[in-house]
């Protein structure tokens, strides 16, 4: 991989979607992008499609209206959960013969664009609504409860993510450095979703892959990751757990 298509992908990709994403512009990809999800699951099952649909929107409307600190953690423990299943289902087709190459790229890309953009709504919503002015300070202030959760939710989506390409070592990784919120057990989780995708053992033998959009997905992975490293918040010996 050539060292601008790495930087591109590393640095800027992240840059653009999390960072300097205007809310207009992220509504503009997030909404769309939902309702094709929404449609895709309710025409395979119309019950189930509306409960896997639903819970993340309701997630957005309480964030919108209470401040993502405050929504009930029952309501963000469901919306994880419910996000396995269409990860599983992305999983499963992409590992089929059956299914066109076309469809699976397309459904993956569009999946991938949703757990992107869905922790980075929550997190605008939250600071645009529930922020705080301190004079003393001379500057805003949120919720670190918030900021800790939102946190969270971008790594469950990179977790999310690495399921779908398919790999068990580095969702088995990511799974465990939730768990134990250690900044080593982020940066192996992190080390372990670059190698999932570019590393494959076949045949008695390891050998380079080159999938582009799974090599994207691993290195946008590695990145949440890169930050939880980083981030004040995510040793909870360091701060006051949060739920």
């Amino acid at each position: 991989m050539s060292e601008g298509l790495r930087t591109l992908i590393e640095d800027r990709l992240p840059w653009l979607i999390e960072d300097h994403t205007s809310y207009r512009v992220l509504q503009w990809v997030f909404w769309p992008v939902t309702a094709l999800l929404t449609l895709a699951f309710a025409a395979t099952d119309p019950a189930s499609g509306s409960v896997l649909m639903g819970a993340p929107l309701l997630l957005i409307a309480l964030t919108r209206w209470r401040g993502l600190g405050a929504v009930p953690t029952v309501l963000l423990v469901l919306t994880a959960a419910l996000s396995l299943a269409p990860a599983t289902f992305l999983g499963r087709y992409e590992a089929s013969e059956d299914m066109p190459t076309g469809l699976i790229f397309f459904g993956f890309v569009v999946f991938l664009v949703w757990v992107a953009a869905f922790p980075t709504l929550l997190d605008k919503l939250d600071d645009r609504h529930h922020s705080v002015w301190v004079p003393e300070a001379d500057g805003w202030y949120r919720d670190d409860r918030a900021v800790y959760r939102v946190l969270l939710i971008r790594l469950w989506m990179a977790t999310i993510v690495m399921i779908i390409v398919g790999g068990f070592v580095a969702p088995g990784l990511c799974f465990a450095a939730l768990v134990f919120r250690r900044r080593w057990t982020a940066a192996v989780a992190g080390i372990a979703c670059v190698a999932e995708v570019v590393v494959s053992y076949q045949h008695g033998a390891f050998e380079f892959a080159f999938e582009p959009i799974e090599i994207i997905a691993g290195l946008l992975s590695a990145q949440q990751w890169k930050q939880a490293f980083s981030h004040p918040l995510w040793d909870p010996r360091d701060q006051v757990g949060y739920p």
